[in-house]
């Protein structure tokens, strides 16, 4: 398009110059008449070229006004696609978002039913004499079920075993009944203990029961079992 608009002005700048040539010969050869005649054709043929060249001038201002035109709808429609990318980039990041607070909610309602279902075991010492001593947990929690006691470090005592307790409700109590072995006095001994029970959604839980200084009992926070 630029180099059409640059012929165009190139053919106006020769036109232009054909008036004035023509009005030097009209200086020229005045006294004539047959010049005259001939200037005065010569002057209407001037005229109808000038028509023209202004003509072409209007073409010109339109072809550079149309230039101008496609330039602006050039930069709108440039404009329009960084609007669409950014809708686009908006609305990917609102999905992510949204995926991201629905998987957020998820954990917090799990978080939440486990807390409400949790079982909780305390220990509490009861009445102990040298050859024997006894302890008890409490469950302060929710139900626990299938609750069993597993060993892991009992070498100078023995401990009753229980039978598998299938359910434990709140505040609920298991007694534990031990000796002591080797001639121990029952508040030397020490042990390590596993409680192991279920909360009502099938959640596997592990309680460490230990005793390691005389009269002495120690448990530890629920841990679930994945």
């Amino acid at each position: 398009m630029t180099s059409s608009i640059t012929d165009w002005i190139q053919a106006i700048g020769v036109l232009l110059g054909v008036p004035i040539t023509i009005y030097g010969v009209i200086k020229l050869f005045i006294k004539d008449k047959e010049t005259q005649r001939k200037l005065a054709a010569l002057e209407m043929i001037s005229k109808h070229q000038e028509g023209i060249v202004n003509e072409l001038h209007l073409q010109v201002e339109q072809l550079i006004i149309q230039g101008s035109q496609l330039q602006y709808q050039s930069f709108l429609m440039s404009e329009a696609n960084k609007l669409m990318e950014q809708q686009l980039q908006l609305q990917s990041d609102i999905h992510k978002e949204n995926k991201q607070i629905k998987e957020d909610s998820f954990d917090f309602e799990k978080s939440k039913r486990l807390t409400e279902i949790k079982p909780f075991f305390t220990i509490e010492p009861e009445s102990s004499s040298p050859d024997e001593f006894k302890f008890r947990v409490v469950n302060k929690g929710n139900i626990a079920r299938n609750v069993d006691l597993e060993t892991f470090v009992l070498e100078d005592a023995y401990i009753n075993k229980i039978s598998k307790q299938e359910r434990v409700e709140t505040n609920g109590k298991i007694v534990f009944v031990g000796r002591p072995r080797n001639s121990k006095h029952s508040h030397d001994v020490i042990f390590q203990l596993a409680l192991n029970y279920e909360d009502i959604d099938d959640n596997k839980y592990s309680q460490t029961i230990s005793k390691e200084r005389p009269g002495k009992y120690f448990i530890t926070d629920p841990e679930i079992k994945i």
